[in-house]
């Protein structure tokens, strides 16, 4: 398999595990009880060894993601940052979600305790290598479980740094996690592998949603975060809007599922719409390396590059084209404004601006999507926030702050077609472990029911 590499163009293979060595690690992890078996006390120091070690190689790790997938140094930078902090995240989540309240009588205790699933798959995505992925493989270890991690065939570099690390971390003791490489056969074969517990999934929704039928037959466990066409809402003109906006459609060059791509303005306030190009306009974007650092870089997907180029929608009109500037996959941002219904996630920097004449207009607009993400209202009004609060249908709804940049201590999910109840972030820890419920008597009690003779 060969793709291009979006800060160059350039044509490079994909590693391809075999499946035999997915299937083989699968089946000792199955049958292993050293890393379940272990103390969680210990368990925590393998994961603050590992926070260590990106500490360490920060620099190295950074530069990694940006060859891979063209993020500013900045933001790949931010993102190894945030993975540091989700080691201390993940030990306030288990003290928070997986404590259970206990009832002792004069003879018998009443618990609930908590076990690793056993072996859990994580498919990541490419836009957060080393952040997603480590979100949801720190939990699972802690609880636990072993690993067996399906990489993103555009992060390769990142991933095998990040996996020298997680060796490292281990030295002296059987590795419980494991990363596999290539393309959608081998998180296929990931998925359908009778030893899998769970799968761990984040990316697009048709893939989610090909990934959660599979689990279904397999009677797996699927936690699946998927696409968004997430909304900002313009209720009230404010100061520092239009950075708030440019911030939730365009960072990562539009490649977060919780970016915006859906403008909803009052017509009162229409008049922030030229300013708001003119920005866009005036933005920095560049491949890696830049001498300076750009706001955005270059997108992954080459379909997603065409169709924001090329692409025509129905119900709008183009009121500032993408333009390419030549090099790898880099192109500016689009924004089209009209009232069609165009609903598809499209991964990359485009905004579709739509105007109304009344705020809860606007909430309809919001709502009228298959994707319930992310959504931001700007208004100074706090009785305007608290009314969307509970009219909207998503699983992030933010006031006065971009629709991206998630807090690791909430959790994060989407509803309808965005997700399936099952949230991450803060509450990741939660779908790690089998919740036991067990009631505890040192000997046998005599019991007493009508109708039952005694002895």
């Amino acid at each position: 398999m060969m793709i291009a590499n979006p800060n160059t163009g350039e044509m490079v293979a994909v590693m391809q595990t075999p499946v035999s060595v997915l299937n083989d690690h699968a089946a000792m992890y199955a049958q292993s009880r050293d890393w379940p078996q272990m103390a969680i006390a210990d368990r925590v120091v393998r994961l603050k060894a590992f926070q260590q070690l990106l500490r360490d190689n920060s620099d190295t790790i950074a530069h990694h993601i940006s060859m891979d997938i063209g993020k500013p140094l900045w933001e790949s930078r931010n993102e190894v940052a945030i993975s540091i902090a989700k080691v201390d995240a993940t030990l306030q989540a288990m003290q928070y979600r997986l404590h259970y309240p206990q009832q002792r009588g004069q003879h018998t205790f009443i618990q609930t305790v908590c076990r690793p699933l056993g072996v859990v798959g994580v498919i990541g995505p490419f836009n957060f290598p080393v952040h997603i992925p480590n979100g949801q493989i720190i939990p699972a270890l802690l609880c636990g479980n072993y690993v067996i991690v399906k990489a993103s065939e555009y992060a390769i570099q990142s991933t095998q740094c990040i996996a020298a690390l997680w060796e490292q971390a281990f030295l002296g003791m059987p590795c419980p996690i494991t990363f596999v490489y290539g393309d959608a056969s081998i998180g296929k074969a990931l998925v359908a592998n009778p030893h899998v517990s769970a799968i761990f999934f984040t990316g697009s929704t048709v893939v989610g949603q090909q990934i959660q039928k599979a689990c279904q037959q397999h009677n797996t466990l699927c936690v699946a975060e998927m696409g968004g066409n997430n909304p900002i809402i313009v209720e009230d003109a404010m100061d520092g809007m239009i950075d708030t906006i440019i911030a939730s459609a365009f960072i990562t060059s539009g490649q977060r599922c919780s970016c915006a791509r859906r403008l909803i303005v009052n017509s009162a306030h229409a008049d922030c719409i030229p300013t708001l190009i003119r920005r866009i306009q005036d933005l920095n974007i560049a491949t890696y390396p830049a001498p300076n650092d750009p706001f955005m870089g270059p997108v992954v997907l080459p379909s997603i590059k065409t169709r924001i180029l090329d692409g025509v929608f129905d119900g709008y009109e183009t009121l500032l084209a993408s333009q390419y500037t030549g090099q790898g996959h880099l192109i500016s941002p689009r924004v089209e404004m009209g009232n069609g219904h165009f609903d598809e996630e499209l991964f990359g920097p485009i905004l579709f601006v739509t105007r109304t004449d009344s705020f809860d207009e606007s909430l309809a607009e919001a709502n009228r999507s298959q994707f319930g993400l992310s959504c931001s209202i700007i208004t100074p009004d706090a009785s305007k926030y608290h009314h969307a609060l509970n009219q909207l249908s998503f699983g992030v709804i933010n006031w006065n702050v971009p629709t991206t940049g998630a807090s690791g201590l909430a959790p994060f999910g989407g509803r309808k077609s965005s997700g399936n109840f099952r949230p991450a972030g803060f509450n990741m820890i939660d779908h790690c472990v089998v919740p036991v419920a067990t009631t505890q008597q040192s000997q046998i009690r005599p019991l007493s029911y009508p109708g039952l003779p005694s002895e």
